[in-house]
């Protein structure tokens, strides 16, 4: 959960393993501009440089000029290197107008939902297939996203076949 009361904690303790040749680098994660500001000052009063800003980046983005003071701030603060947190696509949700009798459907399984959702890591109807990536074969892999990539909601983002 976030705590903005512990960043200055967080900063210094980053700073001191640094210093003490414990880590070679520090990043950060999902900073505005101001943060970024703040941060970076913050080290560089110690003379420690920040490498590394991960962030979501979307052309969709309602700030789209966070991304313009980010690109600013980065000329000053040196060798910043900024990437995208994860990649943002499309992907068709396939909604359509829910009918009244496809609505009846769908009330009469809320228990069954809300105890799936109970059951379930990020409380989603969907969840990650148990089999790893690999421990299908290729078309069984192609069948498996086909089915996602075709079926109504956010399923495609949610559900998916473990990693690791």
């Amino acid at each position: 959960r976030y705590a903005p009361w512990q960043e200055v904690q967080l900063m210094d303790g980053l700073g001191d393993l640094y210093e003490n040749g414990l880590i070679s680098q520090i990043g950060i994660s999902n900073m505005g501009p101001n943060r970024l500001r703040w941060f970076h000052s913050r080290l560089q009063i110690r003379g420690i440089p920040l490498r590394s800003l991960q962030i979501q980046f979307s052309l969709l983005s309602p700030e789209p000029n966070k991304y313009l003071a980010i690109q600013e701030i980065c000329k000053n603060v040196g060798q910043l290197t900024v990437f995208q947190r994860r990649p943002n696509w499309c992907a068709p949700l396939h909604n359509d107008k829910i009918g009244t009798e496809e609505m009846k459907e769908i009330r009469s399984g809320y228990d069954e939902m809300f105890e799936r959702c109970d059951q379930t890591q990020a409380g989603f109807l969907h969840t990650v297939d148990p089999r790893g990536t690999f421990e299908v074969t290729e078309d069984e892999r192609d069948e498996f996203w086909e089915h996602l990539y075709a079926s109504k909601g956010s399923v495609y983002g949610r559900a998916t076949l473990k990693t690791s």
